[in-house]
């Protein structure tokens, strides 16, 4: 009966029912994790730039974040807060050694490199 009543150009009941719970949990999840990663992101600034009044700042953020995420696995914890700084250091060292994309991406960026060759810059003195 559904079938027949969706071709009809009817929204069943249950089918958008469904549909609107799907997108309830993706702005959500979105929602927090967004707000998460900034943080993230605040506190590898400050730690970077040691700015010791704005770590504080960003600390107290933190609490108010884990006071008000609705389940404990979006809580960010110290473990979260390390791995998330050494990702970070990782990733600038990898950015620093030319490598965009991380290791699984450096084929792909061969492959682009090859396309947009570097011109030789005695070469180009020379000319």
């Amino acid at each position: 009966m559904e079938v027949f009543l969706q071709a009809m150009g009817f929204a069943p009941t249950r089918p958008a029912e469904e549909k609107e719970k799907y997108w309830m949990v993706q702005e959500n999840t979105r929602f927090y994790e967004l707000q998460r990663r900034s943080l993230l992101d605040l506190w590898d600034y400050t730690r970077r730039t040691k700015d010791r009044e704005g770590l504080s700042v960003v600390r107290k953020a933190v609490l108010d974040f884990n006071a008000t995420v609705p389940f404990g696995n979006m809580k960010i914890t110290s473990d979260n807060i390390k791995a998330s700084l050494t990702g970070r250091i990782r990733e600038r060292k990898m950015i620093e050694a030319g490598v965009l994309n991380g290791k699984r991406g450096l084929p792909i960026q061969r492959d682009v490199e090859k396309a947009f060759p570097v011109p030789d810059v005695e070469e180009e003195v020379l000319r």
